[in-house]
This record gives C-alpha cells, sequence and structure tokens, in this order.
C-alpha cells in the first residue's frame, strides 16, 4: 500500500543539485510530476554537457518513478530507463516561499560510488512547455545568474548539514 497521495501539486519543475570538487557548480535538470490513478509518478530528465578547461563532463538519465509522503518528507524513488536500471532517491521538505519549494538530498550515482548532493525542486511557471523547460537543463557556476539567490543559499545551507 503506497498510501495517501503526497502532497506536491502536479506540475514541471527544475531539479537543482550542488555538484562537489573539482570546483563547485549547480547542476539543473528538469521533473514532470503527474498523479496517476492513487499515487504521484514522476519522470526526471537530465541531459547535460559542459566542458571545462580541463575536459568533457556529461550527464544523462531518464528516472520514473513514484512519489511517497512519509512524516512530511518526500521520496522519489525511482529508475533510470537507460543503460542499467540505475536507481535514483531525492528525499525533501516543502520549505514556505513563493513559491514553495522542495529542500533536501539526492543520491546520485556517480562513477565510482554513490553520491549525497543538496538538491532543490522549484516549481516551474504552468506555461512554461516541456521543450522550454528540458533546454533549461544545465551546469552553471555558483554565481550564475540564472539561478535565483534563494536557491544558491538552500542548497549551501543543505551542503553544510551533509557535510558536518
Amino acid at each position: 500500500n503506497a498510501g495517501p497521495k503526497a502532497s506536491i501539486q502536479d506540475g514541471t519543475y527544475f531539479v537543482y543539485y550542488r555538484m562537489p570538487t573539482p570546483r563547485p557548480s549547480i547542476a539543473r535538470s528538469v521533473m514532470f510530476i503527474r498523479t496517476d490513478g492513487l499515487q504521484k509518478t514522476f519522470r526526471r530528465i537530465t541531459n547535460i554537457a559542459s566542458h571545462g578547461a580541463a575536459k568533457w563532463r556529461y550527464f544523462q538519465g531518464d528516472h520514473k518513478g513514484i512519489v511517497l509522503e512519509r512524516r512530511h518528507w518526500l521520496n522519489f524513488i525511482g529508475l533510470s530507463e537507460q543503460g542499467a536500471d540505475e536507481p535514483s532517491m531525492i528525499t525533501a521538505q516543502r520549505v514556505e516561499v513563493l513559491p514553495p519549494m522542495y529542500v533536501g538530498t539526492a543520491l546520485v550515482y556517480g562513477v565510482a560510488e554513490p553520491l549525497a548532493l543538496p538538491v532543490v525542486l522549484e516549481p516551474l511557471d504552468a506555461d512554461v512547455t516541456h521543450r522550454q523547460a528540458i533546454r533549461g537543463c544545465g551546469i552553471m557556476a555558483m554565481d550564475s545568474p540564472d539561478v535565483r539567490p534563494i536557491i544558491k543559499d538552500f542548497l549551501e545551507t543543505q551542503h553544510s548539514k551533509i557535510t558536518i
């Protein structure tokens, strides 16, 4: 029994991750949330390429799963539809700002081992198309003007909780 439906609104969300070394940066993917019968489901698409002075980096994923809510925590649990069925998990709580955001921790599978990364989910306006949302994905510097200051603050606060 999955229990009652999760309280997160259906819609499109940017998912921000604070990436670790060599230089901290922010990766942004997109998540689509919808109600399917008695449960909430999600699809998170990551298709990010970037290059720096040292090398190219590429992150790709198409994770599908369910959203469970327990004790006011949303748990996004899924599997990648690409490759080796890589598992995915995000645990986040609603933060009462306008618009409401969700802040927590993601378990992301890196090359060698899983990484615990700070994560923020930001709802997008209903008039943003799926194509526009996917085009908004990418890797940005921590000081990028493309990421709102409140999201950077949430990522840094969550990072300090993870690294204590």
